[in-house]
């Protein structure tokens, strides 16, 4: 009994050993932690736990992608566990990634073929080629006037490995680098600052500049076949005008119907969305208002010079005259109207102008300015000359006759104030205005007070506005207590009210 325990003692003692040595020589679990690796549920291999499986699945589909040069559409999964059998054989790092890198290849989406997808903010299309996306966008800005004498070029940006971004180059120059609308800007901040000669000035005209007027991207794609895009249908369908809501920001002189002039819309239209009450409802400068736009889903901007001739007034020249008032003004000579040719650069979207710059100007006959003399000195103000009163009568015809001034009924006693400041000429009484105050002032003009109760004032004297000349009363031609208020110019009543502040 004793020999058999021996012999089985020795025949596991071998055992074990059998078993280190395949675990040291194959590398075999014995018990401890390990993962498992699957793809779409399928397993892989093992990897001892020290490997960091989430890196590796990553490197797999990385793989794959490199292997394929990016053109499927991986839907398979990779996923893993953790293990702690005995005995399962461990594979090494990169063993694992290839397997799982063949795997997720075969389970690819063997219907979807690469494509190159066009995009702007509102617009996406997918196409068979870069040179068919190339073709579309060519075709898309032949659309425009002009076009033909400009090329689509697709530039890639830094970084952005399969994508383009596109933009519009004149056929013959590589303007301004990357951004033609940039350097068109530029170059017409420059010409501010430029001095012309006028004999070798060349005048720019026709289209100078043309580019998307928004961003257009692209970049390589996976797709099915039913998704590629017909060229010739896609530029019918982007070039035709819909209409578009924008923001109009009114400007000096605006009105409803030439805003609905300016955008190619209609009154009823800008009235629908915008709740407005009628045609004729005023819109003010710096209001917004919601316009409809008809508007491409591929816009572009030109930038185009035009010349043309037009009349032009010099600006006045002013003599200041210190001994007058700022309302005298006698013109000295008149002027006349010039002849200049203008070159502008006008910026449009869609046909309609978004921008303009004069670059320069050619005088064909010079204009004659007006001269003209006017007063530096500020004319003195008027006001109501007395505070409170009840008005009873105005400017004009009463009672068959001319009244010449104005009346406010208020009780005896009640003071009465010099309207401006001036001289007093009359201080007492006068027939028809029974107690009067009449003075002078510094531009030429008089006031008058009359059927006063008391007068405080003596001819020669100096007033102030505001200052108390008499008191109010009942004399002279009156019906009741009341204060009769004139204003003359040139000897002549006029009306208090257009004068009083």
């Amino acid at each position: 009994m004793k020999k058999r325990q021996k012999i089985e003692v020795g025949c596991v003692g071998t055992l074990g050993a059998l078993f280190l040595f395949a675990a040291c020589t194959q590398n075999i679990s014995l018990g401890r932690p390990y993962y498992e690796i699957y793809v779409e549920g399928e397993k892989i291999g093992c990897l001892p736990k020290s490997v960091d499986v989430d890196n590796l699945i990553t490197q797999a589909k990385r793989r794959a992608m490199r292997d394929t040069k990016g053109y499927i559409y991986l839907t398979a999964q990779a996923s893993y566990q953790m293990k702690n059998k005995l005995f399962e054989p461990m594979l090494s790092r990169e063993e694992v990634e290839i397997q799982a890198a063949e795997k997720l290849k075969e389970n690819k989406i063997n219907d979807k073929i690469s494509a190159y997808t066009v995009t702007t903010e509102d617009y996406s299309a997918n196409f068979a080629s870069e040179e068919e996306a190339k073709t579309f966008l060519e075709e898309v800005k032949n659309h425009t006037d002009g076009g033909s004498d400009f090329s689509v070029r697709f530039r890639k940006p830094a970084g952005y490995e399969g994508a383009f971004m596109a933009d519009i180059q004149k056929e013959t120059e590589e303007l301004y680098g990357n951004d033609l609308f940039a350097g068109i800007n530029a170059q017409l901040l420059d010409m501010e600052k430029e001095v012309f000669d006028e004999k070798n000035y060349q005048e720019k005209t026709g289209i100078l500049a043309m580019d998307f007027a928004d961003t257009v991207f692209g970049y390589e794609n996976v797709v099915g076949k039913e998704e590629l895009a017909d060229t010739a249908a896609q530029v019918k369908e982007v070039t035709k005008e819909k209409e578009t809501n924008t923001i109009y920001v009114v400007e000096a002189g605006d009105c409803l119907s030439i805003i609905a002039e300016k955008f190619e819309t209609s009154v009823d239209s800008i009235m629908s969305l915008n709740e407005l009450s009628g045609e004729d409802a005023p819109v003010y400068t710096d209001q917004e208002l919601i316009v409809a736009v008809p508007r491409p889903d591929i816009s572009l901007k030109v930038s185009q010079g035009i010349v043309y001739e037009e009349n032009y007034e010099a600006e006045d020249q002013v003599i200041k005259n210190d001994g007058w008032y700022t309302n005298r003004r006698e013109v000295r000579q008149e002027g006349a109207a010039g002849l200049r040719r203008v070159n502008d650069i006008v910026v449009s979207e869609n046909g309609i102008e978004i921008s303009r710059v004069t670059e320069h100007t050619q005088i064909i006959t010079e204009a004659v300015p007006k001269i003209v003399e006017e007063g530096t000195i500020v004319p003195p103000s008027y006001i109501k000359p007395l505070g409170g009163g009840r008005f009873t009568s105005g400017f004009g015809s009463r009672w068959g006759r001319v009244h010449k001034g104005v009346d406010w009924a208020t009780p005896i006693g009640t003071n009465v104030y010099a309207s401006s400041g001036g001289t007093v000429s009359i201080a007492g009484a006068v027939r028809g205005y029974g107690y009067a105050v009449y003075i002078n002032h510094p531009d030429g003009r008089q006031t008058r007070y009359g059927h006063l109760s008391k007068v405080l004032v003596s001819p020669g004297q100096h007033v102030e506005q505001g200052q108390s000349i008499a008191l109010s009363g009942n004399t002279g031609r009156s019906t009741g207590p009341h204060v009769h208020f004139e204003i003359l110019i040139n000897g002549s009543q006029v009306n208090p009210l257009d004068y009083i502040r």
